[in-house]
């Protein structure tokens, strides 16, 4: 993430986590971690593109918060592989 501020940074990095959550993202153990790294890294996205107080919100920063939105979704809506021992 250390290249996040070079020209296409922000792109590169989810790139990277695509590709991450491609790889393991069914994982129950990992996959959860790269799951949270990239929502975490999606939020500090926004954080940079919030507005001031009483300004509108740009079009980049609404932008930002449906690709949020769409991550969580695309997480909930992610069968987990491996074992998961309910007690009843």
């Amino acid at each position: 993430m250390r290249g996040m501020s070079e020209p296409d940074g922000v792109e590169n990095v989810r790139k990277i986590f695509e590709n991450a959550v491609s790889v393991v993202g069914l994982d129950v153990a990992n996959g959860t971690l790269v799951w949270e790294a990239y929502r975490e890294f999606e939020l500090a996205v926004l954080t940079g593109l919030q507005p001031p107080q009483g300004a509108a919100p740009s079009s980049d920063f609404e932008a930002q918060t449906k690709r949020i939105t769409k991550l969580f979704k695309r997480q909930l809506s992610v069968p987990l592989n491996g074992e998961i021992g309910l007690n009843n």
